[in-house]
């Protein structure tokens, strides 16, 4: 790790902070700033573009770049006081325009974000041994249902690896030479060999240098049967110091979309709750009464009202861990706010028949309840993201309506329910406050 990437990371930049800094833009994209330090005896040269900071030290007399810096094995006192120096540079740089962030990728950070939106947690670094290490917790009762790490990559792959190998290697008779081979046929062998054996150290250089590669990790609970159809998929891992039957690991460099890792975190937090249990491996249950969530609607892109007036239900894709008998609260997101429709879930886990995999469109919408039918129908499904595979619906049966006075936004986020982008888990107080109690 270079002097730069060391004390960039867990830092974004803010671009409208360089230039009254003192950073020049290029024609390039590019920002550059140059500071003598030192007894003006150095230069530092830092460039940043495309958000990765790179950075030159050169000695003034000589107008040459001083290569003892980067040079780890160089330990004595002027090189030492020269990295001190240039590194106290390069974090005022860092205190005037980069953003402190809790986790060294993007990933991880907004998926850290995404967290606090839906449950308001903040990742708690809890651990003195492993201070960069960080776990979302339920603050009710203290369980955990997310943790980040970051390891060496090797450390995940190399068991895997090993009993790869082991069982390549498995039952096949080992190769042997012959002492009456010709000469020629000997010779032409030896250097295939050798050939080959440069060839695999040069692979086995890589790979090592592939798992020394640091990267974010986040481990979640999920049910023994889900996880042993996940751990087949790229980016998911045997869980890395946990328990092996109730977790999972997740490699947090955009292999798994953040969509899909909020669902599974969903269904970690589901554990969490009190009296949840698992049943079947595929659906949580409360042992003292059904879940009860609380889902995003856009009234801008579908007229729900209508389907309902059509005969009382909606068909829904499913992206939590929602079973029969859950109550579901659709909020209205603009131009509305609110809360305005209580469901029962009375239909869950089913395959849509006709294969469509858009997101958060009701599998019943047709161009006939659609708001704004003439221009908007023929858009609304290349406005959101297709997924590999399809989604599970449910079906909601209404049972209440809302007027959008009795439960806003305004009153949500006062109620610890800071926005709603996906489905979450409605707190008991804004539960009350809609029913009355």
């Amino acid at each position: 790790m270079t002097i730069e990437e060391e004390i960039f990371a867990r830092s974004t930049p803010n671009d409208a902070a360089f230039v009254p800094f003192g950073f020049v833009r290029g024609r390039d994209g590019s920002y550059r700033y140059s500071e003598q330090f030192l007894d003006k005896q150095f230069r530092a040269d830092v460039c940043i573009k495309n958000g990765v900071i790179t950075g030159r030290v050169f000695d003034i007399a000589s107008d040459e770049e001083y290569m003892p810096l980067r040079v780890t094995r160089h330990h004595g006192a002027f090189v030492n006081e020269v990295r001190t120096a240039y590194s106290a540079v390069l974090r005022r740089i860092k205190e005037a325009c980069f953003i402190q962030q809790p986790f060294l990728s993007a990933q991880a950070n907004r998926i850290a974000r995404a967290v606090n939106d839906a449950y308001g947690d903040a990742p708690d670094f809890t651990f003195p041994t492993a201070p960069t290490y960080a776990v979302f917790r339920n603050p009710q009762n203290k369980r955990w249902y997310g943790i980040v790490m970051n390891i060496a990559r090797g450390k995940l792959t190399a068991k895997h690896d090993a009993k790869k190998s082991r069982s390549s290697n498995n039952g096949k008779k080992q190769p042997g030479g012959t002492r009456h081979a010709a000469n020629t046929r000997g010779d032409t062998k030896a250097a295939a060999a050798n050939a080959t054996r440069a060839a695999k150290k040069s692979r086995n250089s890589e790979r090592q240098t592939e798992g020394e590669k640091i990267v974010e990790i986040l481990n979640v609970k999920l049910a023994p049967e889900k996880s042993a159809h996940l751990i087949t998929q790229k980016g998911f891992f045997p869980p890395y110091h946990m328990n092996k039957k109730n977790w999972i690991t997740i490699v947090l460099d955009g292999t798994v979309r953040d969509s899909v890792i909020m669902e599974l975190l969903a269904e970690s937090h589901a554990f969490t709750e009190k009296g949840s249990r698992a049943l079947s491996g595929k659906k949580l249950l409360s042992a003292r009464e059904a879940h009860t969530w609380i889902i995003p609607v856009k009234p801008d892109y579908y007229d729900v009202e209508q389907d309902f007036r059509r005969d009382g239900t909606i068909r829904w894709h499913q992206r939590v861990s929602a079973c029969v008998g859950d109550t579901v609260y659709m909020y209205m997101s603009a131009p509305v706010y609110a809360v305005r429709y209580k469901c029962r879930v009375i239909t869950a886990d089913c395959i849509p028949s006709d294969g469509r995999s858009e997101v958060n469109v009701p599998a019943g919408t047709h161009a006939a309840s659609m708001n704004s039918v003439d221009t908007r129908t023929t858009d609304v499904r290349a406005k959101v993201a297709p997924h590999d595979t399809p989604c599970k619906e449910m079906v909601l049966r209404l049972e209440k309506r809302y007027d959008d006075d009795a439960l806003p936004r305004t009153r949500l986020r006062e109620l610890g329910v800071q926005s709603v982008r996906s489905a979450r888990h409605l707190p008991d107080a804004a539960i009350r406050e809609l029913e009355g109690e």
